[in-house]
């Protein structure tokens, strides 16, 4: 089956959507997953498909999001199930690519930095504008920030595209055990919103302003 998440609408107005394509090989084995994305370029009547982000599947790459960087290539950032409990190395699985998801190339960043417990995360690139008007971008990652267990929710920032994810620009919103999963949106120039499985309720909505993350930026 297809896990669909949202679709991206792309500079140039291609849509784009990054999809988990699970295969049963046996009902006794493990699922077959691999990650791809699909594009049109005629707003949403046909549709093309990418190739698999990462060919070994015993890599367990799925539940991907994807964002739209200033040179115009699609940065993907997937959960990688060989993290659980993996405390040596543990980071989500990172992918760039620069033809709609034809080929693919793996991020510095990719399986040593956003550490993870197998678990589903969220990535939003926010555009704001400053009080002289300029217009900056931020890139903000929200998941359970452990390799073990889904505690201690909390959002990143970056001010460099990924590259970076600063201690002193991280939030933590819950350092309870909750399921894990959550989205985020941008509501106006100065906010962000998440929504996120925690520990004392099933769904938690909370308002952030970037101020939060910007005051520590010098």
């Amino acid at each position: 089956y297809w896990r669909i998440p949202a679709i991206l609408q792309l500079s140039d107005g291609t849509l784009l959507t990054v999809n988990d394509r699970r295969n049963v090989v046996q009902d006794d084995l493990p699922n077959e997953i691999d990650v791809l994305s699909r594009f049109s370029t005629d707003g949403g009547r046909t549709w093309s498909a990418g190739t698999p982000v990462i060919e070994d599947h015993s890599i367990h790459s799925n539940e991907c999001m994807a964002v739209q960087l200033s040179d115009g290539s699609i940065m993907l950032n997937m959960r990688s199930n060989k993290n659980r409990g993996n405390h040596e190395r543990n980071g989500r699985m990172v992918y760039v690519t620069k033809d709609l998801g034809q080929t693919w190339t793996e991020h510095p960043t990719s399986g040593h930095v956003l550490t993870e417990p197998t678990c589903q995360g969220s990535l939003l690139k926010h555009r704001y504008k400053d009080s002289c008007g300029v217009e900056h971008e931020l890139l903000l990652f929200f998941n359970p920030n452990d390799p073990a267990q889904r505690i201690h929710s909390t959002l990143k920032c970056s001010l460099d595209e990924g590259m970076t994810w600063p201690e002193e620009m991280w939030l933590e919103f819950d350092e309870g055990l909750g399921r894990g999963y959550s989205c985020m949106i941008s509501i106006d120039n100065d906010t962000v919103g998440v929504i996120y499985e925690g520990w004392g309720a099933c769904l938690i909505f909370q308002r952030v302003k970037i101020t939060d993350f910007l005051s520590h930026s010098n």
